[in-house]
């Protein structure tokens, strides 16, 4: 009995840094992945070889995932707040407003794309009205970004797992069933029209823009390395797993969308579930699609309200708008107010619809991420690689927060 507990326990370890995984994962699947508008909009409508980059921009995200990691785990920071700082320091005196600003203006349109992906979701399969939808939604969100956080992430890594088997069961139905076109395109080596989706040197720049734009989710990360990532080869498993989820997310379903393409450009906003719908194959995955669509975005876009209201809530110009005693000092009436604020601005944003939130807005943000990609693909590596020399030398760090703490 004692055996199988110590081999319980060494299983137990080993599987640990896989929460950080899935907090990658899911933190990835949000609307723009589980929608297809990911895959369609940076890779596959440059046509045959977009499924191709997508593999490509994974491995970009391999490699800064895999820093970052080390990053928190060698210095051992783990609030998010702290953890940019040293990610941008010298220069995160100008860097952490800029990210403040990139950060509140995707958060708020990504979740306005979760909120119009769901409208669409209940619109589409239960005809109501998309306004109703919406603000039902806008209930909704508030509610569970206010009181479910802690259910949401208790069932986090079940509903990624979920999440992962649905999408398998999408690519196992969906490529045989549109497999004369997927070689239709491939063999005549079909590329996009217009001089950007016709042109190769645009497709190799959305690779990048994508690997920027997901840079987005590497602030969630170093909390969750917390107690998980206790090793360098952690580190690597944990980025390894994640990347192979992505990428049985991201190429194959690719390469079914390739067998949608190009008609699937008019008349559709959320892609994957057009090819879901016009799948020959009976209810079951019909069902469950839907599902997984509503599962990103619930899992999401509270998620993201949830971070962005106790960032803003308790930032310091409240202490300098407000008198000692105001209502407005406390705690959970600056959460409310920044809340609705936040929701607010995502509901304006969702009424133009899933499409030009997620089809439009999203990749004119990808610009403004190249500054965090520079940061987290290139700086990053390079303080690891300074800070883990120091270890091995038997010296002490001296983190970002320290040389401030003594210049001051």
């Amino acid at each position: 009995h004692h055996m199988q507990k110590k081999q319980m326990s060494k299983l137990h370890l080993w599987l640990l840094p896989l929460a950080v995984s899935f907090t990658w994962y899911g933190g990835q699947m949000g609307s723009g992945t589980a929608s297809g508008a990911n895959h369609m909009n940076y890779f596959v409508r440059f046509g045959w070889y977009g499924v191709i980059f997508a593999g490509v921009a994974l491995l970009f995200e391999l490699w800064y995932y895999y820093w970052t990691m080390e990053l928190s785990r060698t210095t051992g920071i783990y609030k998010s707040s702290t953890f940019l700082r040293e990610v941008f320091h010298p220069y995160d005196k100008i860097l952490m407003p800029i990210y403040d600003v990139l950060a509140l203006s995707a958060f708020t349109v990504s979740t306005g794309s979760c909120m119009a992906g769901c409208a669409e979701v209940l619109n589409s399969y239960w005809s109501v009205n998309y306004m109703l939808s919406l603000a039902i939604i806008f209930v909704a969100f508030m509610v569970i970004a206010w009181f479910g956080m802690k259910a949401i992430r208790a069932v986090g890594s079940a509903l990624t797992i979920c999440m992962v088997a649905i999408v398998i069961l999408v690519i196992v139905v969906g490529l045989p069933a549109n497999w004369d076109n997927i070689v239709y395109n491939w063999t005549n080596r079909t590329v996009g029209e217009g001089p950007k989706y016709g042109s190769l040197g645009w497709a190799i720049w959305y690779v990048i823009l994508f690997a920027a734009l997901q840079t987005q989710v590497l602030s969630t990360i170093a909390p969750a390395c917390e107690g998980m990532i206790n090793k360098k080869s952690d580190s690597l498993k944990a980025s390894l797993v994640g990347f192979i989820c992505l990428f049985i997310t991201m190429v194959p379903l690719s390469l079914l969308l390739l067998g949608r393409w190009p008609g699937n450009l008019n008349g559709t906003s959320i892609f994957l579930l057009e090819a879901v719908q016009n799948l020959p194959a009976g209810g079951l995955i019909k069902i469950l699609y839907p599902i997984l669509l509503v599962c990103a975005f619930i899992t999401t876009g509270p998620n993201y309200i949830f971070n962005q209201t106790e960032r803003w809530s308790e930032a310091k110009f409240w202490t300098k708008i407000t008198k000692e005693d105001s209502f407005f000092r406390k705690m959970n009436v600056r959460k409310f107010i920044v809340m609705v604020i936040y929701v607010g601005i995502s509901f304006l944003l969702a009424v133009k619809g899933f499409g030009f939130v997620t089809n439009t807005l999203m990749p004119a943000l990808s610009y403004g991420w190249l500054i965090t990609l520079v940061a987290f693909g290139i700086a990053v590596p390079v303080k690891v690689c300074a800070y883990r020399r120091a270890l091995k030398n038997g010296k002490e760090i001296v983190t970002a927060e320290q040389r401030r703490a003594s210049a001051n």
